[in-house]
């Protein structure tokens, strides 16, 4: 008597690794490891004893630091997957966000990408205070040159009509630049950003 046929799985077996080895690849990618905004994030998906679910896993969470703006730590998972995937779903997903980010895929990544940063930055608090401050400092700095110039009396080009608005216009502006970049900067700092003071 022939033995029956034996039975295919519908569903394919996932590759089991160990959640010694997610983290090892995880290390690879962050030799210096998680900041404390993501470490959360970092250690669930260290833990992951699967290997599909962990790189698909991996991919969200460059997505995630992608709109939470730590761009850097989400280059290096798009750079990991594109380099290790260069072939499959997982590599092309990794290289249209990659090229959305850099601003060099398509119209529509480009599009995304942007709309993404300007939502962020229209919604941030910290952009939000030093813009509104900004503006009044621009009007204030504005008509107090203007109200010096006019009422000097010099009777020179700069202290009447064009002249004068065109300074007093150039000082507001001078002041609003300032007090939102320094402003700004100066906020992100205190709330645990690293931030570049280079001009």
């Amino acid at each position: 008597m022939s033995a029956p046929p034996r039975l295919q799985p519908t569903v394919p077996a996932l590759h089991v690794k160990t959640p010694a080895s997610s983290r090892k690849v995880l290390e690879e990618i962050f030799p210096e490891g998680p900041s404390q905004e993501w470490a959360s994030s970092y250690e669930a998906l260290a833990g992951e004893p699967h290997a599909d679910l962990f790189h698909q896993d991996l991919l969200a969470l460059g997505r995630d630091l992608e709109d939470q703006d730590f761009l850097g730590p989400a280059v290096k998972i798009y750079q990991y997957l594109v380099q290790h995937f260069p072939e499959g779903e997982l590599g092309k997903s990794a290289a249209l966000q990659f090229s959305g980010l850099l601003g060099t895929g398509n119209a529509g990544s480009r599009l995304e990408f942007q709309s993404k940063r300007f939502l962020s930055a229209a919604t941030d608090w910290k952009m939000i205070v030093p813009m509104i401050a900004a503006s009044s400092v621009y009007q204030w700095g504005g008509r107090a040159v203007w109200t010096s110039l006019t009422r000097s009396g010099s009777g020179a080009w700069w202290s009447q009509g064009m002249g004068a608005k065109a300074l007093s216009s150039g000082a507001g502006f001078l002041a609003e630049t300032t007090v939102f970049s320094l402003g700004s900067r100066s906020l992100h700092q205190a709330t645990g950003a690293k931030v570049s003071w280079d001009l």
